[in-house]
């Protein structure tokens, strides 16, 4: 396998300026840029939102549980939207809102690196920024979320 050019850092060579998003060959800013932590909070805040105003509508019943399987209604409202959601258009409603979108860093089914990411993330100890920038959920199942 021919070594990456010499412009482009890989993940054992650190960029020497390095901004968010390089060791991927992202843009410093502007569309396909990293997507800065505050439009990726607002934007599972909002899509969060989404998934409780589904289960007021659906399953009124549990909205407000505190026991029973129906605690999950709104993390299971919420992996589904969001799986079916990157799936078909890349981006949730969030992430449409914040003007954000998700993308392919590794080559793979698309909708698989999509299930683990979110299922990755509704663990939340992966939305630990890594040394790219990137949440560790983004880095396992091989995706970026950037600026649309």
């Amino acid at each position: 396998m021919p070594p990456p050019p010499a412009d482009r850092p890989t993940e054992s060579t650190p960029a020497p300026d390095g901004y968010a998003g390089q060791l991927l060959g992202l843009p410093a800013a502007g569309p396909g840029s990293l997507a800065p932590f505050g439009r990726r909070l607002l934007g599972i805040f909002i899509d969060w939102l989404v998934a409780d105003l589904v289960v007021f509508l659906f399953a009124r019943q549990a909205f407000g549980a505190v026991e029973g399987i129906e605690v999950f209604y709104r993390l299971f409202a919420w992996i589904a939207l969001t799986v079916l959601c990157l799936s078909v258009v890349a981006a949730t409603f969030g992430h449409y809102v914040t003007g954000l979108q998700l993308r392919q860093v590794r080559p793979g089914f698309y909708p698989l690196q999509v299930l683990v990411r979110t299922l990755l993330l509704a663990l939340v100890v992966f939305a630990v920024p890594s040394r790219d920038g990137r949440g560790f959920h983004d880095v396992i199942a091989g995706t970026v979320l950037v600026r649309r």
